[in-house]
């Protein structure tokens, strides 16, 4: 009798589990299995780690928020090959959802989709000027020169291109709107090439869920950083979606918001968006720049 109760629990246990298909770039999920090296994603606390940027963070929030959600469940991945491919596979169902959050006017009036609580708030993600270590100093005088003969930071900084993507619709229009000569490529590996070759001085990197001391970031072996004192807060809230037409997407949406509600509660996702104190700091301190 004993054996037929355990039989029927485990079978109950295995019925009871969800699989949640995500949208998400090989490059990043190396990442996450690095940052999780070999831990379960509820055992993972401390963030300052090199492993630890939002593309890595933000898988790490998605199995732990289903995880106090109460869902079990089984993770694994479909890989796509940017934000714009993940969102299309989430709302045609082939994924439950997208590894990335996603910006609110992606979704206005989208009936496919679960639009979470906002996870990173409007105004709370900020971006900021990168450039190559070895002409930080350079464009950090031209911006301290030009405040002591009494211009402003914007008028000096736009004196040097950025290179962007027009797919990232948002940073493009911001940084037209603020006056910067734009570069266009497809690729983010392409625009670090293009900055190592100087056909272009700038990229506009997010300095949110950075696990590293001094905000750097690295692509294709090049060390950026980003330049003191200057930043951008995009007046756009971020959220996950879970497609309507996966199965069991009301048991995974309803999870994932509740697990969402209880790490903000817990003030676990203050530290996610700064996880080194320090560069919360400085940053705080940093002059926003309005288009």
């Amino acid at each position: 009798m004993l054996l037929v109760v355990i039989l029927c629990c485990f079978r109950q246990a295995i019925a009871e589990q969800h699989k949640v298909v995500i949208a998400a770039n090989p490059y990043h999920q190396q990442e996450y299995d690095s940052l999780l090296d070999g831990r379960s994603c509820f055992d993972v606390n401390d963030y300052q780690t090199p492993y630890a940027h939002r593309a890595t963070i933000e898988l790490l929030l998605i199995c732990k928020a289903l995880h106090l959600g109460g869902l079990n469940a089984e993770l694994s991945f479909w890989h796509t090959p940017n934000y714009t491919r993940a969102l299309l596979e989430t709302k045609k169902g082939s994924v439950a959802m997208s590894s990335e959050t996603v910006w609110f006017t992606d979704l206005q009036q989208d009936e496919l989709v679960y639009v979470s609580d906002a996870v990173i708030e409007a105004q709370e993600f900020e971006k900021g000027f990168y450039i190559q270590q070895s002409r930080l100093a350079e464009v950090e005088q031209v911006l301290q020169t030009a405040q002591q003969q009494g211009k402003s930071l914007l008028s000096a900084l736009t004196q040097f291109s950025v290179i962007s993507s027009r797919r990232w619709w948002l940073d493009w229009k911001t940084l037209n709107q603020l006056g910067f000569a734009t570069i266009h490529s497809s690729k983010i590996d392409n625009m670090c090439n293009m900055m190592a070759k100087k056909r272009g001085d700038i990229l506009f990197v997010e300095l949110v869920m950075n696990g590293s001391q001094g905000l750097p970031y690295s692509c294709n072996k090049i060390n950026l950083m980003p330049i003191q004192g200057v930043k951008v807060r995009i007046p756009q809230s971020r959220h996950y979606i879970v497609s309507k037409k996966y199965p069991n997407s009301q048991a995974i949406y309803t999870a994932l918001q509740t697990g969402l509600r209880a790490i903000r509660a817990s003030g676990e996702m203050s530290k996610l968006l700064y996880p080194v104190e320090e560069n919360r700091v400085k940053v705080r301190a940093w002059s926003s720049l309005t288009p």
